[in-house]
């Protein structure tokens, strides 16, 4: 789900009872599913990610709810790709079809294709600068021939990221309502942490710190200390074996000179009588 709430997230039993946004989005009515984004109003909206972390699983693509008559009904997400299989979720949903965008589940046993990702569209309502304050994603309808189901997910835009909500099908008979806040124009990563560097590197820019440029230094000085000084005594003073080191008898020597140092700390901490080597 969306980064800043639980990855698994308990729907409250009020319904919200919002309707879908009617705007088509830049692309027309027809969405992107290989992708999971659509334009809106100027927004590239990433829906995928919104909605699962840009990943399938069913930790994640998922929206408990408690409806009216006390049962648990869970409900599963895919809004790009391929869509769902039975394969992909619990046991007795195994008989479903392919290509599924959303599918009702119950724990208690039940499990339902709710809406198909071919044919989803992509709409939105400009807000006052004409970029979206909210855009929905309507699922295709799926009709198994004795039922016909389909469903949406509408965002309200945002700075923050609030906890799902939905009316299941309690507002329209078979088609099933959810409603989320969450930044449209920026959607979450699927993992917690500050934004890295584009290469994938950690903190909130891509900028060279003060410690990396110190560790720089050091190794690439450290590799020009050994190289150089190791050509002088090779080629210059015509040095063999160890003693083409430069300053060999400082390197043999500092293991002790640091055992040392650490003996006369740990004499002065502990208030012991100290001798040297």
């Amino acid at each position: 789900m969306l980064r800043s709430v639980a990855c698994l997230l308990v729907l409250g039993a009020a319904g919200v009872y919002s309707q879908p946004d009617q705007t088509n989005c830049d692309n027309g009515a027809a969405y992107d599913t290989s992708t999971g984004k659509a334009s809106c109003g100027g927004v590239q909206v990433d829906f995928f990610n919104l909605l699962c972390g840009a990943s399938f699983s069913q930790q994640r693509c998922i929206a408990k709810w408690t409806n009216p008559g006390g049962e648990e009904e869970d409900y599963f997400f895919m809004a790009a790709g391929s869509g769902m299989s039975g394969s992909m979720l619990p046991t007795s949903c195994n008989a479903l079809p392919s290509g599924l965008a959303m599918v009702q589940y119950y724990p208690s046993g039940g499990c339902y294709p709710a809406a198909d990702l071919a044919g989803t569209q992509a709409t939105y309502t400009a807000g006052s600068d004409g970029t979206p304050s909210s855009v929905t994603l309507t699922f295709a309808e799926h009709d198994d021939g004795s039922n016909v189901r389909d469903g949406y997910v509408k965002i309200t835009c945002g700075q923050t990221t609030s906890g799902f909500t939905t009316s299941g099908d309690t507002n329209v008979q078979s088609k099933y309502e959810v409603d989320v806040t969450a930044p449209c124009g920026g959607a979450p990563g699927p993992s917690p942490g500050p934004p890295g560097p584009p290469g994938g590197g950690g903190g909130a820019s891509g900028a060279i710190g003060g410690g990396d440029i110190l560790v720089i230094v050091f190794f690439v000085g450290g590799l020009s200390y050994f190289g150089a000084g190791f050509i002088v005594m090779w080629k210059v003073k015509k040095q063999e074996g160890k003693d083409r080191i430069p300053n060999k008898d400082f390197w043999f020597a500092l293991p002790g000179l640091v055992k040392e140092g650490f003996r006369f700390v740990k004499a002065k901490v502990t208030r012991t009588e100290y001798s040297a080597l």
